[in-house]
């Protein structure tokens, strides 16, 4: 399987940098080069910088790894559930031929053995990569650190355009304060998902119950409220 993923992995980031700029080149240089120009103090510039942009680039990081892994083991998990049926039709195949007259079959024996063999150890690998994915939740967590990403993104954006919210603020200095809150909301339902995420979990393992599915979103107009973690956040448009 690690042979597997350093195979991914070269031909993935091969291919990215032969066609287009990572993303970890471009929030590192690119944005990084229109924040030191906006007009703020070089303090709230460093904090722009090691607060949120490292942040997008972890998190992006968090998703590859995740994603990487959650499609490896669904591409294994595809095709050994298609080729096990296969396998035990050929099987049921040969047995046919041996019983049947009419028919010469050669080493057939030593074929049903073989497919006997494989179909077990597909089987076998189809049941870990599965529970891999139910243990880690690698489906949940690529969706809400992709969102956490991309909301965070939306909202650096907005922050050096001045658009949207900010329209209110005549220039970068004064909309800081609202952009620092926003973006520290983000941060925390980001971390309450996680926390949701564990808490469902060993609920789930105490009562022997499967998972269910829970959608991430961040409610970036309400304020944080730490009565209740499993409490419906909804996400409002912007």
């Amino acid at each position: 399987m690690s042979c597997c993923c350093c195979l991914y992995d070269f031909i993935k980031y091969s291919f990215k940098s032969s066609v287009i700029p990572t993303i970890e080149s471009f929030f590192t240089t690119q944005l990084f080069d229109i924040v030191q120009k906006i007009s703020v103090s070089d303090i709230r510039k460093k904090i722009i910088h090691d607060r949120y942009i490292l942040r997008v680039k972890q998190y992006k990081d968090q998703y590859n790894y995740n994603n990487r892994w959650n499609d490896l083991l669904k591409i294994i998990i595809t095709i050994g559930s298609l080729a096990i049926p296969t396998m035990i039709s050929l099987q049921q195949y040969n047995r046919d031929c041996v019983n049947s007259p009419e028919k010469s079959c050669e080493n057939t024996n030593d074929l049903n053995s073989l497919l006997f063999w494989i179909s077990m150890a597909t089987s076998f690998l189809i049941s870990i990569s599965s529970a891999i994915r139910e243990l880690y939740q690698l489906d949940k967590k690529v969706i809400y650190q992709l969102e956490t990403k991309e909301a965070l993104v939306a909202e650096l954006w907005k922050y050096i355009e001045l658009s949207g919210k900010y329209t209110r603020y005549s220039n970068h200095e004064d909309a800081f304060i609202y952009f620092c809150n926003k973006m520290e909301k983000i941060l925390y339902y980001s971390n309450q998902k996680k926390i949701l995420l564990s808490l469902k979990k060993q609920d789930d393992e105490e009562s022997g119950h499967s998972l269910h599915q829970l959608n991430p979103i961040y409610n970036i107009e309400s304020s944080p409220k730490t009565d209740n973690l499993n409490n419906t956040i909804t996400i409002k448009p912007y």
